[in-house]
């Protein structure tokens, strides 16, 4: 049930020196007032180091650097102050660790050479000192017998910390500007870590030459508000939404006598850290007032329709055309920045008349409509009339082509009639010649063989002659039929020579339950 196990070495066993949490060599019991006296300083060092050092210190480091710094420090280290409070919190674990290694020269035994009983004395006397400085009512009390030396020491820390206060930290974006006594000296801090005269006799001023800074000109953006772009409409207050209205500024008036709210803002980078630190008092407001004179000279040229539509980028840049020129003018010198550009970020009516301007786009919206429908209609019908004009030249034009070529093609049926009727055929007309040839190779005579050749070439043009006069026949008795009623009598004993009547049958007809009536358009007679 003890808290703490004991084993004497030499005469114990092996079982208990296993089981013992200190194990005593030689003498058996001469070791133990030192491992109780050891123990009971222990637990005070332990003590020492939660109250003094982790809640004592850390309280003092953080009145110190979370609200004294911040009141006292130089400009230039106001916001190191998380720094310093990380380099006092590792000083008060390294008096910690310190504090605690006390305990290996606690009462050390066998010291018999003078060295280390010397030793011995001054760690103990050095360790008496310790315990008087971390009690409170002794540090008070030797405070008031050696307030000279406390206070010689507190200035000495003080000049310490006044000279490291010097040192300057300049980031790999920056450039440092060194001032002593306010005089500007030549040279720039590059990046890196420099020791400077402390304040108030050196100041280094840091500047960003690669860093696009912005001068808002109309508005104004709430620092802790969320910025919405798309909330910037027309009807929109520019209030709630993480920008703050400025209508002295953004009230402007056109060209055409239109009022406009305009908000827009100037870009510029810093060339010359001595001329905008130095030289140029409030650039910003110098730069805003410089902006609204040329945006309001700028504008009253311009119609509130373009601005809205094709002239904003023209506008933009006729802007910063006219700002760099006025800069110019107002310190040839320069500024010591180069302007980057102008950009308009809203454009539109004051926001007590949008509802007017509103209704007067829905009206000119209709207007348009109507006119565009109109202008629809019109071309509509004129591309009808047109395609219709066009279908007319080409049917007349296809029927012109279909009745030169019918007269074409009746031309050369006609000729080809009379060339049937009046010619004969190159076998025919050397059948004839062969038999001219075997009767006058026969010994007929001369006249007789011509006379029978034309005879029988006048037989054969006659023959076909009829041929092709009654094929002519049929074909126009086949035309004259197309498309009328006929009734055909078929019967073998009907006297008297067959003819084909060609007369109209509608007059004879009669109507007959259940039999069509012939001649009706769309229905076959029965």
């Amino acid at each position: 049930r003890a808290t703490v196990g004991l084993a004497l070495g030499g005469t114990g066993s092996e079982i208990a020196a296993e089981a013992g949490d200190v194990v005593l060599m030689g003498a058996p019991l001469l070791p133990l007032p030192l491992l109780v006296g050891l123990s009971r300083e222990t637990v005070r060092i332990i003590r020492q180091n939660i109250i003094v050092f982790a809640f004592g210190v850390n309280a003092v480091g953080i009145v110190l650097f979370a609200w004294v710094w911040p009141l006292v420090a130089p400009a230039a280290w106001a916001k190191q102050s998380v720094l310093g409070g990380v380099l006092f919190h590792q000083a008060g674990s390294l008096l910690v660790l310190l504090n605690s290694m006390r305990l290996l020269w606690f009462q050390p035994q066998g010291a018999t050479s003078p060295a280390l009983q010397t030793a011995r004395s001054r760690f103990l006397s050095l360790n008496n000192q310790f315990e008087k400085w971390a009690d409170v009512e002794e540090g008070l009390h030797w405070l008031a017998h050696h307030w000279r030396k406390a206070a010689f020491a507190v200035l000495t820390l003080a000049l310490g910390a006044w000279a490291l206060s010097g040192w300057t930290q300049i980031n790999a974006d920056e450039v440092g500007v060194l001032t002593l006594f306010g005089a500007p000296q030549p040279g720039d801090l590059e990046p890196g870590l420099h020791w400077c005269y402390p304040w108030p006799i050196a100041t280094v001023y840091r500047v960003q030459p690669d860093r696009i800074q912005t001068v808002e000109v109309g508005f104004r953006t709430v620092p802790g508000r969320k910025n919405d772009a798309a909330a910037r409409v027309w009807s929109s207050q520019h209030g709630g939404d993480g920008l703050l209205r400025k209508p002295e500024e953004a009230v402007m008036i056109t060209g055409d006598g239109n009022l406009v709210e305009l908000q827009g803002s100037v870009r510029y980078s810093v060339t010359d850290p001595r001329v905008y630190l130095f030289e140029v008092s409030d650039l910003n407001s110098l730069l805003r007032s410089a902006a609204e004179s040329v945006l309001r000279e700028t504008i009253a040229g311009e119609t509130f329709a373009e601005l809205l539509t094709t002239d904003r980028a023209a506008f933009q840049d006729e802007v910063l055309r006219r700002l760099k020129d006025r800069c110019v003018k107002a310190r040839p010198e320069g500024l010591g920045i180069r302007l980057e550009g102008v950009s308009l970020h809203d454009l539109h009516p004051p926001q007590e008349v949008v509802q007017s301007y509103h209704e007067v786009t829905k009206a000119m919206e209709k207007r348009d409509r109507v006119v565009n429908e109109a202008q629809a209609a019109a071309l509509s019908r004129e591309r009808e009339q047109e395609a219709k004009k066009q279908q007319t030249i080409l049917q007349s034009q296809a029927a012109a082509g279909d009745k030169v070529k019918l007269a074409q093609a009746r031309q050369a049926e006609f000729l080809a009639r009379y060339r049937a009727r009046t010619e004969l055929s190159a076998a025919e007309e050397w059948e004839l010649l062969r038999a001219a040839f075997h009767a006058y190779g026969d010994g007929q005579e001369t006249e007789a063989v011509a006379r029978d050749y034309h005879q029988r070439r006048g037989e054969l043009l006659a023959a076909r002659a009829v041929l092709v006069d009654f094929a002519r026949y049929w074909e126009a008795l086949s035309a004259a039929l197309v498309g009328r009623d006929k009734v055909v009598i078929d019967a073998d004993k009907v006297p008297g020579r067959t003819h084909l009547w060609l007369v109209p049958i509608e007059p004879f007809g009669f109507p007959i339950p259940g039999m069509a009536m012939p001649g009706r358009q769309g229905e076959e007679p029965k």
